[in-house]
């Protein structure tokens, strides 16, 4: 029968090798572009009506 400590050991093993190796995964493809050139990514932003705020019974003055 395996050891209490041994057996936390062997995992804490695995965990740290899986981890490394994820994380080199992720360092390695970092600087790689999309994977489908014609992808864009359009981001639109709300447009604020200040005229709404203006109105209020507080002003930043």
């Amino acid at each position: 029968m395996l050891n209490k400590n041994f057996i936390f050991f062997l995992l804490s093993a695995i965990l740290f090798t899986s981890a490394a190796i994820f994380l080199s995964t992720i360092y390695w493809s970092w600087n790689k572009g999309p994977v489908l050139d014609g992808d864009v990514l359009e981001v639109s932003l709300p447009v604020i009506n200040w005229e709404k705020y203006m109105n209020l019974s507080k002003h930043l003055d």
